[in-house]
């Protein structure tokens, strides 16, 4: 309940303010003379933010969204969707890279030592929240109400401003290549990209895969204990759906040279396992591009 409690209440946060966000302003508000710095303003959020479904590490998002729909007679329910101020009308603010954390998962305007994080528009006019390193390099995204990120390995300097922004929340992501990020940026649909990734492993990369096998380790419960079991994994065939590739593949596991016998949860996992190794291995298709299904040869 609470998280769906969470998700109405940021869905309501994007043009008007909630009941229940009204009323803890309200309640802000009559106690606004004890509070008189930022930090005592960002400690109340931190503390009754959770009581109202919203975790406590935007405690900063809600303090701008408070002064900057400051209303001193207390109608914050008169704010119309025009009158309004979100996260896109923040101001941006100089920080240190070890703070991004929050102003990203805030989804806030920040710039720091050659990292920056704005609002803009594609060439659709669709709404994007772009973190950039070195100026040109988009390395996290928000669009289409979900986070990208960047596939491709990067300097170390990028890399530790990656783990700057992401440490305050920001785990989950749908990766992207690099080229394939800026063309989203640009105003490129995902499903259009999506279906380019898949056209250009058909054309240039299936004959190399078919047929390749690729061996992995997995730790799995076997006769009570944690086991880490060898599989031999062996692409059989491929074919493209148009929005998916249709993968078939032999897997052989073993744990000393002895058989091993799986669950139905153990055999479902170690599909999953071989479906992200799809993708490290390709470096073109996505998880979600993939359907791979599995024959355990024993």
């Amino acid at each position: 309940m609470k998280k769906n409690l969470r998700r109405n209440i940021n869905e309501e946060m994007t043009d008007k303010l909630s009941p229940r966000m009204i009323a803890l302003f309200k309640f802000l508000q009559d106690k606004k003379k004890d509070l008189k710095t930022k930090k005592a303003v960002v400690d109340f959020f931190e503390k009754r933010l959770p009581l109202v479904g919203v975790k406590k590490e935007e405690a900063l998002r809600y303090y701008y969204l408070y002064t900057l729909n400051y209303r001193p007679n207390g109608d914050y329910e008169n704010i119309s969707p025009e009158e309004f101020k979100n996260e896109k009308d923040f101001p941006g603010r100089k920080i240190s890279n070890v703070t991004s954390g929050t102003y990203a998962y805030a989804k806030m305007p920040f710039e720091g030592s050659n990292l920056r994080g704005y609002w803009e528009k594609d060439s659709r006019g669709v709404d994007q929240y772009v973190i950039t390193s070195y100026g040109w390099y988009p390395i996290l995204v928000f669009k289409n109400n979900k986070w990208y990120s960047v596939s491709e390995k990067y300097s170390s300097s990028t890399g530790k401003q990656y783990g700057n922004v992401t440490r305050q929340g920001i785990y989950k992501t749908t990766e992207l290549r690099s080229k394939d990020l800026k063309s989203l940026v640009a105003g490129t649909p995902e499903d259009k990209i999506k279906n380019r990734r898949i056209d250009e492993f058909m054309e240039n990369y299936k004959d190399d895969f078919l047929n390749s096998s690729f061996y992995s380790f997995m730790s799995l419960v076997v006769d009570g204990t944690f086991t880490k079991i060898a599989f031999d994994c062996t692409v059989t065939n491929i074919e493209s759906t148009g929005d998916k590739i249709l993968i078939d593949a032999e897997v052989s596991p073993k744990q000393k040279y002895k058989e091993v016998n799986l669950s139905d949860d153990q055999e479902k996992e170690v599909e999953r396992m071989f479906t992200s190794q799809v993708f490290v291995k390709t470096k073109i298709l996505n998880p979600e591009d993939v359907k791979i299904d599995v024959k355990f040869i024993k």
